[in-house]
């Protein structure tokens, strides 16, 4: 399994409903419209060129949902008065359609704290600045897999000449056709679609390959104090544009780390992979390579603040004036701790995995009385696979379906 899909059975909230799916596209449909119909675009057909990679690549969401993923059992206990919670389960992998989304949250987070951080590490005024470039192969030249691999090694090359320092790159395979184009501006002026084209086409899972067709381009994210002008003569056919510039940033500035967020998401959301292969999602180069720059090089709790705010704004925007410093200068990290919402109960929260050493404990067992441990005892053995329900009624896809579980399991097996 690649690093981008995370272990099966992480527990994750629904995220889905956070500003970025539909405030990334308010700005990003004439940004869609500008990359899909300019910068080297290829032709929608090509009969004398055979795409072989086609095939074998997708979008975010566009799998089956993995066995598990979705699935509601006992994720947490109180360590006082022994109450379990429910959750569901989520496998934060890229191609779930249920878990893309929180996927490309998670990464948008890192995509926002690296770049913001080598932008507070640059020296002060332009060398901060950030740009949005979109980097495209020659017609007819990439058509295998082989050949997507060369096309990143290519548009990290170029856009180190065109004067990125470094950044990250994200492919997409695919533009949306014209007639879709125009089918979808006619239903936004009309008010019968909400956010942007690439919302829309994913609307149409079934059918999106035919509303789109084979145009690899790379995206860049990266530094520059400028941009280098597009040439295809001189640069073997390639197409290098600039889309935009980023906002400046500040370190405790909102709107820089939004600006970064939108297109990051936005990037995310159509990007391309091969599901049967473990390449990374996102790759950086140059300045900001892995070997090349640390966040934790900044000093005086910058990182910290850095990626606190980035989080805040990912999930959910508050004001970066309520960071609170100590007189270090280091941030202060708020209390995690999660409480049992138990009535009269001042308890923390402790993962179910946990259970199984608590429930050992001799002294603690006595406190919380017979009944509670039983019920804590069935929670953790259906948690960790020893117990299970009968027939049709193994699984818990709702939370509704898991309490009704609960109670066949604790009476069979309390």
């Amino acid at each position: 399994m690649s690093t981008d899909d995370a272990e099966l059975g992480t527990l994750m909230p629904d995220v889905r409903q956070y500003s970025y799916k539909t405030e990334s596209e308010k700005g990003a449909t004439k940004a869609a419209d500008r990359v899909e119909g300019e910068a080297g675009a290829w032709p929608e057909e090509m009969p004398d060129v055979r795409v072989y990679a086609d095939s074998s690549l997708t979008l975010p969401g566009m799998a089956e949902k993995p066995p598990g993923c979705g699935e509601w059992m006992p994720m947490e206990f109180c360590d006082s008065c022994a109450d379990v919670k429910m959750g569901s389960t989520s496998c934060q992998t890229r191609g779930c359609p249920d878990c893309w989304y929180p996927w490309a949250l998670n990464r948008t987070t890192g995509i926002v704290e690296r770049l913001a951080a080598a932008r507070d590490a640059a020296d002060s005024g332009i060398e901060k600045r950030a740009v949005h470039c979109v980097a495209s192969a020659p017609p007819g030249s990439i058509t295998s897999l082989v050949d997507i691999k060369q096309g990143w090694r290519d548009a990290y090359d170029l856009a180190a000449e065109k004067g990125v320092r470094g950044g990250c790159v994200v492919f997409h395979g695919y533009r949306v056709k014209d007639e879709p184009k125009q089918t979808f501006r006619e239903l936004k002026e009309a008010d019968l679609v909400e956010g942007g084209i690439w919302q829309w086409i994913r609307e149409h899972e079934r059918d999106w390959r035919s509303l789109t067709y084979w145009s690899p381009h790379w995206h860049i994210l990266g530094l520059a104090t400028d941009v280098g002008p597009n040439d295809p003569d001189a640069d073997d056919g390639w197409v290098f544009k600039r889309l935009s510039t980023l906002t400046p940033f500040k370190l405790t500035d909102k709107d820089s780390y939004e600006a970064m967020a939108r297109v990051s998401t936005y990037l995310l959301s159509h990007l391309t992979f091969n599901p049967e292969g473990g390449s990374h999602a996102i790759r950086w180069f140059g300045e900001l390579a892995n070997n090349q720059f640390s966040p934790d090089e900044l000093s005086n709790g910058r990182w910290q603040a850095i990626q606190r705010i980035t989080r805040e704004v990912v999930g959910g925007p508050t004001d970066p004036d309520d960071l609170v410093v100590d007189e270090d200068g280091h941030l202060v990290e708020p209390d995690d701790e999660r409480s049992c919402d138990c009535e009269d109960c001042n308890g923390d929260l402790s993962p179910i995995w946990d259970a199984g050493g608590a429930l050992c404990d001799p002294g603690w067992c006595d406190r919380i009385g017979r009944e509670a441990e039983k019920r804590l005892d069935v929670a953790f053995r259906w948690a960790i696979g020893e117990i299970r329900g009968p027939p049709g009624m193994s699984h818990a896809s709702s939370e509704d379906e898991a309490a009704e579980l609960y109670d066949w399991l604790l009476d069979n097996h309390g």
